[in-house]
């Protein structure tokens, strides 16, 4: 009976805790604003419930992507999410991309692929759904 009870309260505070958030961007730095757009997506959908990410861009949504890791401040929460691209000659390579939702409502995305090209950050607005 109390682990079933246990269980019961579990599922609970995670569906409590479960989020959705979108958040839109407005600004870039790192790239000119089409080239930041291209890669970090002009919105993002982040679903707690469901651990996915998905970046919106002016002609749809890419394939929602799996959180890899979550970290929360007293400011913000990051969510990252890692992925192997490939490149034009067929190379791959990782990168990690991780999207900050803060308290007040700023929202940014980071997109990090080491040595091959600088950083790339948004910033925006983000609001729960």
């Amino acid at each position: 009976m109390f682990r079933f009870l246990w269980a019961g309260l579990l599922f609970l505070s995670t569906q409590a805790s479960a989020q959705q958030f979108i958040c839109n961007f407005d600004s870039w730095r790192g790239a000119s604003d089409d080239i930041g757009a291209s890669w970090t997506g002009e919105k993002v959908f982040i679903d707690t419930a469901q651990n996915l990410i998905q970046r919106g861009f002016s002609d749809g949504w890419y394939e929602p992507q799996g959180i890899s890791a979550i970290s929360r401040t007293a400011d913000f929460t990051t969510y990252t999410t890692r992925s192997r691209e490939r490149d034009t000659t067929g190379s791959t390579f990782e990168i990690t991309m991780s999207f900050r939702v803060y308290s007040q409502g700023k929202g940014t995305a980071r997109i990090d692929a080491g040595a091959r090209m600088q950083d790339i950050t948004a910033t925006g607005t983000c609001s729960s759904g």
